[in-house]
């Protein structure tokens, strides 16, 4: 009897130690800032945990959004869903994953959410994993969906320590929650983007940020950090349907120790294609250089531009002079072609992939008055040389008296012809000259006029000539 009490004493003991060793992982729902977690995350009956990377895991941030729901058979609008978005500090500074952002959509029925574009990058800073090695019946049987993209970002310990006062809603309230430890965060990182969903199962949304030990361009550090990605997409994608998996943490790099000391870290844009103008060799024109678009003109102003439309292309049958503009693009080349009012533009990409614009281009968003049309167009040209490098230009209209109107210009990938803007006034004291692109000063300065911008001082300008 003694020997049975021993027993039952023993298999109780040990009993309780599994049992805290192995406590029921939280529902996503019920996670709160400060609860720590470790092993995987709760996401309902019947379902195994979000697999969790190893180790301590503390949320430092939480958001609940709803996103809009389509029916995917009517496609008619179908209410909406809340969006968890958790912001993941690890246990362990100075590891190889010390910060992810996790974001969580419950189970639908034949409701879908959306997917993202999972288009192949044109920068060799970038890499995009569209997990082409699924079989299109693996595709459409499960209806599921992944895509992982990853990009460098440099002064990344920075980046977080001024993610508060951030113009990027994002980086502000997702970083934002890791500033008080941004210290202990590496210098660079590697950002890496997963999204997987699937027909009637959950959907993820996951930024992981790898400790960065080589330079994304160099085909020894992608053959090293890429499978890991790729594994970590598909271990998402198999959580999606409440499955069980799991998620391993990054290796260090061989690469970065082989001789002693680190790798120099470079993430600026590189393009794949072979026709845009390298950053150094920028030159920035007063006036575009157009060309005949009408008539037969058309195709034989397209094809000098972009020869890779081949001559046995064929122009879309719609009038022309019914249009008000139009776009060319084709694979394998940066350029883009705009025909608008008979008239055709050649615009060229500089190697850092942003389109590269006239001066001209930037007339018709602000009027500085009180100013040369020669100064005015010098000032174009800066900023159309920052677009061009940079994607963005930050510039300052300093008036006589000090105070400013602060103009933002910039980009955007998806749609690049489109010149958009900002505009602001600072006042004498109110601002800082060193945190602009350009600061453009004349003693003749009165006004700068802002010009087709809404009640928030926004524009855009939708074809550059």
């Amino acid at each position: 009897m003694r020997a049975v009490s021993l027993f039952l004493s023993l298999a109780l003991c040990c009993g309780a130690s599994v049992q805290a060793q192995n406590p029921k992982p939280i529902h996503y729902e019920d996670l709160e800032v400060g609860t720590v977690i470790q092993g995987g995350i709760g996401l309902g009956i019947f379902t195994k945990p979000f697999p969790m990377p190893p180790g301590q895991w503390t949320v430092v941030g939480r958001n609940v959004s709803t996103i809009p729901l389509v029916n995917s058979r009517t496609r008619e609008s179908s209410g909406s869903i809340s969006k968890y978005d958790l912001t993941l500090k690890s246990g362990e500074p100075g590891g190889m994953l010390p910060a992810m952002v996790l974001s969580i959509t419950g189970r639908l029925t034949n409701l879908d959410p959306g997917t993202k574009p999972c288009n192949p990058s044109t920068s060799k800073t970038q890499w995009t994993d569209t997990f082409s090695d699924r079989t299109p019946a693996d595709i459409a049987s499960s209806g599921a969906f992944v895509c992982a993209s990853s990009v460098g970002v440099s002064n990344f310990k920075k980046v977080v320590a001024d993610a508060a006062t951030s113009s990027n809603a994002w980086v502000k309230s997702a970083l934002s929650p890791l500033a008080p430890d941004a210290y202990t965060l590496p210098d660079n990182a590697v950002m890496v983007n997963i999204s997987a969903s699937r027909y009637r199962g959950y959907t993820f949304d996951v930024v992981f940020f790898v400790k960065q030990e080589g330079n994304l361009s160099d085909p020894v550090y992608a053959a090293h950090l890429q499978p890991w990605i790729h594994a970590t997409g598909l271990s998402l994608l198999t959580s999606t349907d409440g499955s069980a998996s799991s998620i391993n943490l990054p290796v260090p790099f061989a690469g970065s120790v082989a001789t002693g000391r680190p790798v120099a870290i470079d993430n600026r844009v590189q393009s794949t294609f072979t026709d845009v103008v390298p950053v150094a060799d920028i030159r920035i024109r007063k006036t575009f250089e157009l060309r005949s678009a009408d008539g037969d003109n058309l195709k034989s102003s397209l094809l000098a531009c972009i020869p890779q439309f081949g001559a046995n292309f064929k122009l879309p049958d719609v009038p022309m002079q019914s249009v008000v503009h139009t776009t060319f693009k084709a694979a394998g080349s940066s350029k883009i072609f705009i025909a608008k009012n008979s008239m055709g533009l050649c615009l060229q990409s500089s190697s850092a992939n942003f389109p590269i614009f006239a001066a001209e281009a930037f007339s018709g968003t602000v009027a500085p008055v009180g100013v040369s049309d020669e100064v005015v167009s010098d000032w174009n040209a800066e900023i159309a040389r920052l677009v061009a490098t940079k994607g963005v230009a930050q510039v300052a209209y300093q008036y006589p008296n000090q105070g400013a109107m602060s103009v933002k210009y910039w980009v955007d990938a998806s749609n690049p012809i489109v010149i958009r803007y900002a505009t602001e006034f600072k006042a004498q004291g109110a601002w800082v000259p060193q945190t602009f692109d350009a600061v453009f000063a004349d003693t003749g300065l009165t006004a700068v006029q802002s010009i087709n911008v809404n009640a928030k001082g926004e524009g855009k300008k939708d074809v550059p000539f």
